[in-house]
């Protein structure tokens, strides 16, 4: 009688599809590097160029052929850009498919796929129509005039790249904390599965026998292997966020919860395991098993409140960097009226013949312009930095503010030259610019508070709903310890799992205390979150000391209905936010006047900071 072939199907692990991922980003950032280097030579090609025609010198055939190179160099620049956001969205339709990551984090990667794709249509065609109308002008002057703009393209598209470089390895870190999180799940899942066959077959030994036993070992050293893979990846995390400056505290907190982990002795603790269960010493195996087991769920906690802190962080600083940036935008804004005021009434009095006095008041004016100019350009570069951290920070409105900037200087300049009927043009429309960059944070900022509500809510009552499910089954085994108690007495085991309660009383109380941080705004809707802390604090204290008497189980069962309260309350906020979520529609007004400033501006900074 013939036989088949025997096949296996071996499917790949959840670390391997996240470390696909992984690898296919790390190129697209690479190929972002890449295409900043060339678009930097370029820029650097076309400043030579300039140079040399602002020292009114002839352009050689060299140059002449310098500047087709750069159209050509261009032109291959867009088509490896186009290249590399079909790269991106293959991967973000795999991220979407295979569903390894949160909603929000694929949201944020096809974001940042869009401001590829509009950085490549605006600034890039720009760049290419300018250095094609370079190359047909005749005239020196309208040469410079057109790489000029060509030049000014090209550096705002520079911007845009290092913009979504920094951008591109912010979110590259997360997704690696978010897949390092829900790996640390999936092993205490497996941990825990396999501990519930264990126990089935120490109370039904006649189901046991040495297959089934080797068979569970072999599962248990795969999660050995998993958690030694996961240490190494927490290692490399670590200290690959260290190097960003505002990432500094998540870095910290992953590396110690990376060493707690160590310290705990998972990895030996599911050796330890993996050796009783091959020796068929199944009830041995179960102490270090379950040791396994809590270390697991408490890293997996611990790294989805880092994972949690570093989304909040981001988006908290940036709000309040924005939150200044306004102010400092309006108080420059007035500083900038005021010369206009002043200006205004030079041109009102004096006919084009200036006396000493009017003199002097002119030059006052055009130190005035310079100096607010300054300020408009320190502000410009402290928005471009927060918008390589957070998305909504158009880079229009830092442009916007840098031609503000030197709309202020040209002012100064015919100040200077005691020609303020030129200079008042010039100075309406750099207030434009300032008045709409500052309307523009504020929507930017309105949209960031929105979606920090909803999301935000969502999160919360997630986290509070997982730190209630964590409670439930503290409470569960602090109550089966008590009846083990009064049957065996204090033994050094229950002494040791006491301590083991309370550490664990101690995670979710530090994480509550967190969420009740974040709620802080809320608590007047959801009850005192901060004051359910104190009443964990001080369970946890009577753990420590060994006290597991009815009043230590009252107060846990009460923690337990004031959690579910709040997460109730919680939940019915956010179904009242979801149902009251509509987008007010934003006003017009004529794009050949200033926009009003005062009154409306200083009303909705009122209403955000109320």
């Amino acid at each position: 009688i013939g036989s088949s072939n025997t096949y296996s199907i071996r499917f790949p692990s959840l670390a391997e599809l996240y470390h696909e991922v992984e690898s296919e980003q790390e190129s697209e950032h690479q190929g972002l590097e890449a295409l900043f280097n060339q678009q930097a030579e370029a820029t650097a090609t076309v400043d030579n160029l300039l140079d040399k025609i602002r020292k009114s010198q002839e352009l050689t055939v060299k140059d002449e052929k310098a500047m087709k190179q750069v159209l050509e160099n261009q032109q291959q620049i867009e088509k490896t850009a186009k290249d590399l956001i079909e790269d991106m969205k293959q991967t973000a339709q795999q991220m979407e498919k295979k569903q390894l990551f949160d909603l929000e984090t694929v949201q944020k990667y096809q974001e940042l796929q869009k401001l590829m794709d509009e950085a490549l249509s605006e600034e890039h065609k720009d760049i290419l129509r300018k250095l094609s109308e370079a190359l047909k002008q005749v005239q020196l002057s309208e040469q410079e005039k057109k790489l000029m703009e060509a030049n000014l393209n090209q550096e705002q598209f520079m911007q845009q790249l290092d913009r979504l470089k920094e951008l591109y390895q912010q979110m590259i870190l997360q997704q690696k904390l978010e897949a390092a999180a829900k790996q640390a799940k999936e092993l205490a899942e497996r941990q825990e599965r396999l501990m519930e066959q264990a126990k089935n077959l120490i109370d039904k030994p006649s189901q046991s026998g040495e297959g089934k036993n080797t068979e569970l070992a072999k599962q248990e050293e795969r999660v050995t292997e998993g958690m030694n893979e996961l240490h190494d990846k927490l290692d490399k995390l670590g200290d690959e966020m260290s190097k960003q400056a505002n990432l500094q505290r998540v870095a910290d907190e992953v590396k110690r919860l990376n060493q707690y982990a160590r310290d705990q002795q998972i990895a030996q603790n599911l050796q330890s395991t993996s050796s009783q269960m091959r020796g068929n010493r199944m009830q041995s195996a179960m102490q270090p098993g379950r040791n396994a087991q809590q270390g697991l769920n408490e890293l997996q906690q611990g790294l989805d409140n880092a994972l949690e802190f570093m989304r909040g962080a981001n988006s908290n600083e940036a709000l309040t960097a924005m939150r200044e940036a306004v102010r400092s935008g309006l108080y420059l804004s007035r500083i900038h009226e005021g010369t206009i005021d002043g200006t205004n009434e030079i041109l009102e009095s004096g006919q084009g013949q200036y006396i000493e006095g009017e003199v002097k008041r002119l030059q006052g004016l055009a130190a005035s312009e310079l100096s607010t100019a300054a300020g408009i350009n320190l502000l410009a570069n402290r928005l471009r930095e927060v918008g390589k951290q957070q998305m909504q920070v158009d880079p229009k409105i830092v442009w916007r503010l840098n031609a503000a900037s030197d709309a202020l200087e040209r002012s100064a300049r015919a100040l200077e030259d005691q020609k303020p009927s030129l200079a008042a043009p010039i100075q309406k429309q750099g207030l434009s610019d300032i008045n709409q960059a500052i309307a523009d944070l504020l929507k930017s900022m309105d949209a960031m508070n929105q979606q920090m509500g909803m999301s935000g809510l969502e999160n919360m009552l997630e986290q509070l709903q997982q730190l209630a499910q964590n409670q439930g089954q503290l409470n569960e085994m602090a109550q089966q310890l008590s009846e083990q108690m009064r049957q065996q007495g204090r033994t050094p085991g229950n002494e040791q799992f006491l301590k083991r309660l309370a550490y664990e009383q101690q995670m979710i109380r530090e994480a509550t205390g967190r969420l009740a941080d974040m709620m802080e705004k809320l608590s007047q809707a959801l009850g005192d979150l901060k004051n359910v802390a104190e009443e964990m604090k001080e369970v946890e204290g009577e753990l420590q000391r060994g006290n597991l008497n009815r009043q230590v189980l009252d107060k846990q069962r009460e923690i337990l209905t004031r959690m579910l309260e709040s997460s109730k309350s919680l939940q019915k906020r956010e179904s009242s936010k979801q149902r009251k979520g509509e987008v007010a529609k934003e006003p017009t007004a004529p794009t050949n006047a200033a926009p009003p400033l005062d009154a409306k501006l200083l009303e909705t900074i009122q209403r955000l900071e109320s």
